[in-house]
Order: C-alpha cells, then sequence, then structure tokens
C-alpha cells in the first residue's frame, strides 16, 4: 500500500492505493551525461528522461563548448530551463580537451569563473588534463580552485 500524504509536513494521508505488486521507485539520477551526444537539446532530453523515471540530471556540455565555447553553454543553460526535469551542470574545465587540440574554441579559467554564481551550475566538469594536475599548470589549477565540486579522469 502506498498513503498518499495529504497536508504538507502531514505523515497522514488523505487516499490509500493499493498498487497490488508494483513496486514505486523514487526519481533517479543521471550523474553523469554529456546531452548533447543524443543529438536533443536539454528540454527535449529531460522530457525523454522522465519517461524513464529520471527525475535529474547532471550534464557536462563538454561536446558544445569544445565547438561553440561559452555560447554553447549559454544556449544549454537557457535550454534547460524550459525542461520538465531538473538539469544541473557541470562546467567544463577542458576546452580544448588537451593543449594540442585545435577546436573550434576555448573555454579559459575567467570564462569558467563566469559561472559560479549560477543557479544550475554545481562545479566543474571532467578534469581531463593529468600532466597540467601532476605538474602544477597555473590555468588547471585556476580552473580548479573555481568550484567545491570537481570531476576528474584518473590515469
Amino acid at each position: 500500500m502506498v498513503t498518499i500524504v495529504g497536508k504538507p509536513g502531514s505523515l497522514t494521508g488523505d487516499t490509500v492505493y493499493d498498487l497490488h505488486v508494483a513496486r514505486v521507485v523514487p526519481g533517479l539520477i543521471d550523474a553523469h551525461v554529456h546531452i548533447e551526444s543524443s543529438l536533443l537539446t536539454p528540454r527535449e532530453f529531460g522530457r525523454l528522461s522522465l519517461v524513464s523515471g529520471v527525475t535529474t540530471v547532471i550534464a557536462d556540455p563538454h561536446e558544445i563548448a569544445n565547438v561553440s565555447g561559452c555560447a554553447g553553454i549559454d544556449f544549454m543553460l537557457e535550454d534547460a530551463k524550459s525542461s520538465p526535469a531538473d538539469i544541473f551542470f557541470m562546467i567544463p574545465s577542458c576546452v580544448p580537451a588537451t593543449p594540442l587540440d585545435k577546436g573550434g574554441a576555448v573555454v579559459s579559467s575567467e570564462d569558467v569563473t563566469s559561472y559560479k554564481n549560477t543557479p544550475s551550475v554545481i562545479g566543474l566538469g571532467e578534469m581531463m588534463n593529468v600532466p597540467g594536475v601532476l605538474f602544477d599548470d597555473l590555468e588547471v589549477l585556476a580552473k580548479l580552485s573555481v568550484f567545491d565540486h570537481v570531476d576528474g579522469h584518473a590515469p
């Protein structure tokens, strides 16, 4: 039996549903995804995620940032506002992916810092520049110092 809670803060319900053998699962969290790889906008990705019980998504818009920099990140942040699912973001840390890559954009430590107080941004995306971390590259260290939460790759 599942009891639907009545008034906020109340532990007594108004309606009881007998679900027989069905199971109830709380909303699921997709803790790491690159939404652009799905070829969907954040809004549509969130809508389709709900069908599978995913109510919260934590996205790293690394791929779109590699192509269009902060403009791509800004698009993702703005479009996610109209998603029916909750979408939070990790700001890409390695754009381009390595110092040797020549992509469409660069996301600097100043750019990363500009997202610090954005409500839907919860941290720094996967730090892939292991040599930069190990050898104290100043730009890498500046990015790592912006957020308390940092995703990473380990060699």
